[in-house]
């Protein structure tokens, strides 16, 4: 008992017995999806897409004045325009 350490409820002697591979494989598991997940966030935003998205119930004649207006509004290009108007709506929805 005096040798016994408790890691959230197992003990040392209980994760021995599990083997180093099943450590081996768990630790390079947590990595793979670190990873995938790290890259999934770093990808670069499609503005367009998520513009399309919020404003998915007006027509589209609406969302090209809406973008001119901005783009007058701001002095800026569209991609620029389609931002500003995103951040206006929902500060979240563009990554900065």
């Amino acid at each position: 008992m005096q040798n016994e350490i408790s890691i959230t409820g197992l003990e040392i002697r209980t994760l021995q017995e599990m083997g180093w591979p099943l450590w081996l494989f768990a630790i390079v598991a947590f990595v793979g999806v670190f990873a995938i997940l790290r890259r999934a966030a770093s990808r670069p935003q499609n503005i367009e897409t998520t513009f399309r998205k919020t404003f998915s119930l007006t027509d589209d004649e609406m969302m090209e004045a809406i973008i001119r207006h901005y783009m007058g509004k701001h002095a800026c290009d569209r991609q620029d325009a389609m931002r500003q108007l995103l951040r206006e709506v929902d500060p979240e929805l563009v990554r900065p």
